[in-house]
């Protein structure tokens, strides 16, 4: 039961059972997720990049978002990036755009799990202590991981459009190809940075996000 004061009357008004009111929520939130992340996994069929084959023919492979935007080698996020077409391109664009829909139900369900279990342990005559002050001061945990996805998806959309451009551009001589090569790598290079940290930091949270919530699980259970 949560108390919410009512200024106006001067009276208390009670809510039984606002756990499951949340947990309802999550529920719904939870449907959400699931359908808007099929959505976007419905655009990784497009994913692909040219490679050259033994037979020193163009070939096409391949990757997956999170190849795009877990950087961790550079010369494969080179390859990946620099073998891209304009069609994959817009594709992974759009696929950004999915995402914007996906985020805020996948990190709102999280944000209202931690503040279920907050109210089951809040209503518990003994609660632990331990996981009490886990779910009360990390809470914010997945709004970090939300704002990090949002950052990723602008470095990644802003890295794809400036390469598009530079891409685009006409070398007549060796000069010229030259200098947009070592553009393209400085691009490439400088992006990279941002979305490993950006990346890194949504990872970080969203996954101990989700261990607090499992712990949570668990000793409720126990």
């Amino acid at each position: 039961m949560i108390t919410i004061l009512n200024y106006h009357l001067d009276l208390p008004v009670c809510i039984h059972n606002f756990d499951q009111l949340v947990l309802w929520l999550v529920i719904l939130t939870s449907i959400g997720t699931i359908t808007t992340g099929a959505y976007l996994a419905s655009f990784s069929k497009g994913f692909l990049y040219a490679v050259k084959t033994y037979e020193h023919k163009n070939g096409f492979k391949r990757f997956s978002l999170t190849d795009l935007q877990l950087p961790f080698s550079k010369s494969h996020f080179k390859k990946l990036l620099l073998g891209m077409s304009s069609k994959t391109n817009s594709i992974i664009h759009k696929a950004l755009k999915a995402d914007a829909l996906f985020m805020p139900f996948a990190y709102g369900s999280l944000l209202l799990l931690f503040f279920y279990f907050w109210l089951r342990f809040t209503s518990q005559p003994d609660p632990n202590p331990v996981i009490l002050s886990m779910l009360l001061n990390c809470w914010y945990f997945p709004l970090i991981a939300y704002v990090m996805d949002i950052f990723e998806n602008n470095f990644t959309a802003s890295l794809l459009k400036k390469l598009e451009i530079l891409k685009q551009e006409k070398t007549t001589n060796y000069e010229d190809r030259k200098l947009n090569e070592s553009d393209k790598s400085q691009l490439i290079s400088r992006f990279r940075i941002k979305i490993l940290i950006a990346s890194g930091l949504k990872w970080l949270t969203a996954i101990l996000s989700i261990g607090i919530i499992l712990t949570a699980l668990c000793i409720l259970l126990v």
